[in-house]
């Protein structure tokens, strides 16, 4: 499966903290104190600096790649659902990538909460090692599950028993391209005229609105995102944001702009890149909260916050929400 985007989410793999004994050493010391305790501090405003997990990018990045398995999935080779190992890698490396760590998840209360964490992310990387090669000579592509020919010697069989190539087409897709039992449904359908009508492809799905794309495009989407989740919902704007954000992670076909963007020429290059711009996110949820921007200016850290712009002297790169590359050309 193909992707077309520029905006790769990372996990965080809490579990690999280079600090974890610190962390949980705070977490113990915290639960420990009483209320009576924690409001004294809070009165003498003496509150302890919290020790957060502190993760490095490459770690992220190596998370990214690590296989998985997909359990139900179905193979069109085997016919049947069997457990696959998905990897996943970059195919092209545009002049701008964008980094998005996974920073929320599911609470107790299954409201999403986000990740108290510190990302080491450094300001030049090299990523060639993510590139993907492609198929390899020992392996073999799947059957596309959608493809609805017919093998061309299956027809010629039962076209050399004395039936019509129409009939004996519309037959092996009646049977699954089963020949004894097309030449069963040919005899049973024998007196029926439509069995000489070509069969015709069955619609993929409903109408799109490209001003339905524009819409959910306006939000930040994608226009691949933003026309899969059109698809998945009858064309209905407000069930395809609820399902845009409730599949955040969700990988879509790579099909989908076949006639459209997708064609244009992929820009691709080296794997280096030059962090140019983060965002960071003040808040505890994905429904409120504040942004602020930094860009590198001139050598220079510059931070947007709102209509305040000044240098930035200790740009807080730890806590970004998104991180913006530039490749080095």
């Amino acid at each position: 499966m193909r992707k077309t985007d520029n905006c790769i989410t990372l996990p965080v793999p809490i579990e690999k903290a280079k600090n974890l004994e610190e962390v949980r050493s705070y977490k113990e010391k915290i639960s420990s104190k009483t209320k009576e305790q924690i409001l004294e501090e809070k009165k003498r405003g003496s509150k302890e600096e919290p020790v957060l997990p502190i993760v490095s990018f490459q770690d992220c990045l190596e998370a990214f790649t690590e296989p998985e398995e997909i359990y139900g999935f179905y193979s069109p080779a085997i016919k049947k659902t069997t457990v696959a190992i998905k990897t996943t890698r970059i195919g092209t490396f545009p002049k701008y990538l964008v980094f998005k760590p996974h920073l929320f998840a599911k609470g107790d209360s299954w409201i999403p909460v986000k990740l108290e964490v510190e990302i080491e992310v450094p300001e030049d990387i090299n990523i060639n090692w993510l590139r993907g090669t492609g198929k390899k000579d020992n392996e073999e592509l799947l059957p596309d599950p959608n493809d609805e020919s017919i093998d061309p010697q299956l027809i010629e069989s039962i076209v050399n028993m004395g039936f019509g190539k129409i009939p004996a087409e519309n037959a092996l897709h009646a049977t699954k391209g089963d020949v004894p039992a097309a030449i069963e449904w040919i005899m049973s359908h024998f007196g029926d005229p439509k069995i000489n009508i070509p069969r015709k492809k069955e619609s993929k799905g409903p109408t799109i609105s490209p001003n339905n794309v524009q819409d959910l495009m306006s939000m930040g989407f994608t226009e691949d995102r933003a026309t899969y989740a059109l698809q998945k919902t009858d064309n209905n704007v407000e069930r395809a944001i609820e399902w845009l954000f409730s599949h955040q992670d969700e990988q879509i076909p790579s099909n989908l702009s076949e006639e459209g963007s997708s064609k244009s020429k992929i820009d691709d290059g080296n794997g280096e890149y030059k962090l140019v711009a983060f965002i960071n996110h003040i808040g505890s949820s994905t429904h409120s909260g504040h942004y602020i921007c930094h860009i590198k200016k001139e050598g220079k850290w510059v931070k947007y916050n709102d209509e305040k712009v000044e240098e930035s002297r200790n740009p807080p790169i730890q806590f970004g929400y998104l991180y913006f590359f530039e490749r080095k050309d």
